[in-house]
């Protein structure tokens, strides 16, 4: 008898939530705030922060299967909109 091990739904969010921020928050970094002032650990965060949302968005309007496309959607808006606003609030000048 074989026995096969399946990953837990909610673990596979959070590892894909952490994947997909970290990796839009890298590229993101990259186009959307070189020449801001922005600490690349905020960029990252926020796409991180912004890929959870999404998750959550997805589980609670009932599409848990889409939830992969809302964290991509999340992550990026939060790298291009959020994190620039951070340096107009809070960045040394």
């Amino acid at each position: 008898m074989t026995t096969t091990t399946a990953i837990d739904p909610a673990l596979f969010a959070i590892l894909t939530a952490l994947v997909i921020g970290l990796v839009i928050g890298g590229v993101g970094r990259k186009y959307a705030s070189r020449r801001q002032g922005i600490p690349a650990w905020r960029s990252i965060l926020d796409a991180v922060v912004g890929a959870f949302g999404g998750t959550a968005i997805a589980h609670l309007i009932g599409l848990p299967t889409w939830a992969l496309f809302f964290q991509v959607v999340m992550a990026t808006l939060a790298v291009f909109v959020v994190t620039p606003a951070y340096r107009r609030r809070f960045a040394r000048r």
